[in-house]
């Protein structure tokens, strides 16, 4: 069963890697050009600090989507703005992609 829960430190062990897989068919086509290929690796890479950064700013948020204890998916929302919040990162695993997790997600961050 899926959980959605404010996100913890200890959610974020091998995020880089979990945001690669992630990412991997949806950013990663044929024809992209260098830089554009840096920007997808550049985006995988910063996963894991951004999300730790994320719990000590008092105007963002963080949700993880948990199964049976693992992660399966994240939000970061962006509350400067109370009347407009902003989606900065939504990521799912790609095994639970199309399954309503994303969903549950943003339903949570907009809360």
């Amino acid at each position: 069963m899926i959980t959605i829960a404010p996100g913890q430190a200890e959610d974020f062990a091998n995020l880089n890697a979990f945001v690669a897989a992630a990412i991997k068919d949806a950013f990663y086509r044929p024809g992209l050009t260098a830089e554009e290929i840096a920007e997808n690796d550049r985006i995988a890479a910063i996963a894991e600090r951004t999300a730790r950064e994320t719990l000590n700013e008092p105007h963002r948020a963080i949700f993880v989507a948990k199964d049976d204890g693992a992660l399966v998916g994240f939000v970061i929302v962006d509350r400067t703005d109370e009347a407009m919040p902003e989606i900065d990162w939504l990521i799912v695993g790609p095994q639970w992609q199309g399954k309503g997790v994303a969903h549950r997600l943003m339903e949570r961050a907009l809360e």
